[in-house]
């Protein structure tokens, strides 16, 4: 039992490494799930932020595209249950864009949350908890800070996943409809009749790929880090004191060939 906790620690930080790596490339994929929900907008100079009514409104961000006036429901018989008649920026365009903007702070804390993790590892390396046959108080400090720091993010991630999560069920039929009127592959379906007269099940079924799957699937990858921090803790203390009596060896020999 003892060497396994000299031997394994490359092994788990390793380990620790590549979780964290996994976590920042999905954040990255996690940037395009929902990248069909999105509204137009416009900025002013006071820092107002309208919703246009013209295709052509020279956009002022890069997270918002695909904005498609004069199709929205204005002309639906079909429309699915929630939604209403009407014009689409004086109904719903304001949702849309609240909720646009709340993933967009997601996505962009998940790959603070996979960045920051990042380098609390690398200071573990630095401190030689990898490599160290015999822990000191120094690598016992890197090795419960680092994994506490991973801990703390991950679950403020879980937590805001939840939101996020719950965002999207409140207006999970206005947001798989903007889906379709949004995607790119529909255009030439959205300015017919065909998409807008479509039978409201039937529209939906074409939106089934937007869900809270992706939601589901960084809150897991949370949960993954905050339960592996735990064990690089627990590992890290172990390990010093499985060693304390080789440590105090150590430093005693050092301290007799000083004198």
């Amino acid at each position: 039992m003892a060497n396994f906790f000299k031997n394994k620690a490359k092994v788990i930080l390793l380990i620790y490494l590549i979780l964290i790596a996994a976590f920042i490339i999905y954040g990255l994929a996690f940037m395009t799930m929902y990248s069909n929900i999105h509204v137009i907008y416009k900025v002013s100079e006071a820092g107002e932020i309208s919703f246009p009514t013209a295709m052509n409104v020279q956009m002022k961000s890069t997270k918002a595209s695909n904005y498609f006036t004069n199709l929205y429901f204005n002309n639906s018989n079909n429309l699915p249950d929630g939604l209403i008649k009407g014009s689409f920026v004086a109904n719903y365009a304001q949702t849309v864009y609240d909720y646009n903007i709340a993933l967009n702070n997601y996505n962009d804390y998940l790959i603070t949350v996979g960045i920051v993790s990042l380098i609390a590892v690398a200071f573990m390396y630095i401190f030689s908890n990898n490599s160290r046959r015999i822990y000191y108080k120094s690598n016992v400090v890197i090795g419960v800070i680092a994994p506490l720091v991973v801990l703390v993010m991950s679950l403020v991630a879980m937590i805001i996943s939840f939101s996020v999560m719950s965002g999207f069920t409140q207006n999970e039929t206005l947001y798989k409809t903007v889906s379709i009127l949004y995607d790119t592959k529909y255009q030439s379906m959205s300015a017919s009749a065909t998409l807008r007269n479509m039978p409201a099940d039937e529209f939906l079924e074409l939106a089934s790929g937007v869900n809270v799957v992706g939601i589901l699937i960084s809150m897991l990858a949370s949960i993954v880090l905050i339960g592996y921090s735990v064990f690089v803790s627990i590992f890290t203390i172990t390990k010093y004191k499985k060693t304390e009596k080789e440590r105090k060896e150590i430093i005693e020999r050092a301290v007799a060939a000083n004198d």
